[in-house]
């Protein structure tokens, strides 16, 4: 190999095509496995732009795994892990509330990722309060729903007011389930 190297390598080789035919076979594969989404949209001026995303749920179970006594790394990540996902809310919170952009009809893919995503952080970023004014904004709501559908966003939405209402310290105000919690909450709108 050493002795053909720049054979092998050379703009137009047999091996430099076939190299670059199998990496493209690499994202497909693997949104075949469901790890990750392959996306593909026209950018205008007859050019195609493509995005990959990996799969949130897959992402955040290796995560899980790897914070577990068997994956070896535990408490030495909690730390990281709350500091990236208190910089991120942040970010994220600064950006849409400065660009008044939560109910936009065609956000960007980082904007359709923060209207799915972005409490689940907060939550993990340990920023509770703030999770739960942006669980009752109404534009962010707006946004959700008309970017995830009312099906999933509902069942979304629904899902963090509960898991925020189980990290409520006790007594809960008066408050016995989920759902008073969620009543409350939207009252206050």
């Amino acid at each position: 190999l050493h002795v053909y190297e720049t054979a092998l390598f050379d703009n137009g080789s047999i091996f430099e095509r076939q190299f670059r035919d199998a990496t493209q076979l690499i994202p497909e594969a693997l949104g075949a496995l469901g790890v990750m989404k392959v996306t593909t949209g026209s950018t205008g001026s007859n050019r195609t732009s493509g995005t990959l995303q990996l799969n949130h749920d897959t992402m955040l179970e290796y995560g899980d795994h790897i914070l577990t006594p068997e994956g070896g790394l535990g408490t030495l990540v909690h730390d990281a892990e709350l500091v990236w996902n208190r910089a991120f809310s942040s970010s994220c919170l600064e950006d849409m509330i400065s660009n008044h952009s939560w109910d936009e009809t065609e956000p960007n893919d980082g904007r359709k990722y923060a209207l799915e995503f972005l409490v689940g952080h907060m939550i993990r970023a340990e920023m509770i309060q703030e999770a739960s004014v942006l669980l009752r904004d109404e534009r962010y709501l707006r946004g959700r729903l008309s970017n995830l559908g009312l099906n999933k966003g509902t069942k979304r939405h629904v899902q963090e007011c509960e898991e925020i209402y189980e990290i409520l310290p006790e007594p809960r105000s008066g408050l016995t389930e989920p759902g008073d919690f969620m009543s409350r909450a939207y009252e206050k709108c």
